[in-house]
């Protein structure tokens, strides 16, 4: 039905990050059905009921692969900046596996983004966790929050 690639995700309490590459304008039709699909599970399985999620879906596009660089490490560095851990190889919900230790996962594919990194996938991935070694610094991350949050990126 929607043919989108997924290149990373992070699902923390407070929200979810999943940055996708759409072939079609249909992003804005699968985030919706994808939350009522998930809160649907969700509430089945936790016998619970209502809304998971305070807020409204956000979108942005992003035009730019240097600031689709630098928004990769930003949005796998958030468990860290919220103190949930110390390195976000030890949170588990996070595309981090995949791309800094690469793990293999059905629901991921390496972005050709960091290919030049490296000649081999171990390569790339040393040199992705080189980049996460580094806090974006403070206008960077407000930049990144400020676009992202107005749809400007």
């Amino acid at each position: 039905m929607f043919k989108n690639i997924n290149f990373q995700q992070i699902y923390q309490d407070t929200h979810l990050s999943k940055p996708v590459i759409s072939s079609t304008t249909c992003v804005s039709k699968m985030m919706p059905l994808l939350g009522r699909q998930y809160v649907r599970y969700f509430n089945y399985t936790y016998q619970r009921t209502g809304s998971l999620w305070e807020g409204r879906f956000r979108s942005c596009l992003v035009q730019n692969q240097d600031y689709l660089f630098h928004l990769y490490p930003y949005i796998e560095l958030n468990p860290v900046r919220a103190d949930m851990v110390k390195d976000p190889a030890d949170y588990s919900w996070s595309s981090y596996q995949c791309n800094g230790l690469g793990i293999n996962s059905d629901l991921l594919i390496p972005h050709e983004l960091y290919q030049p990194l490296g000649e081999t996938k171990e390569e790339w991935c040393n040199a992705y966790r080189d980049m996460c070694q580094y806090q974006v610094d403070g206008k960077l991350l407000e930049g990144i929050r400020l676009t992202a949050n107005k749809g400007l990126a």
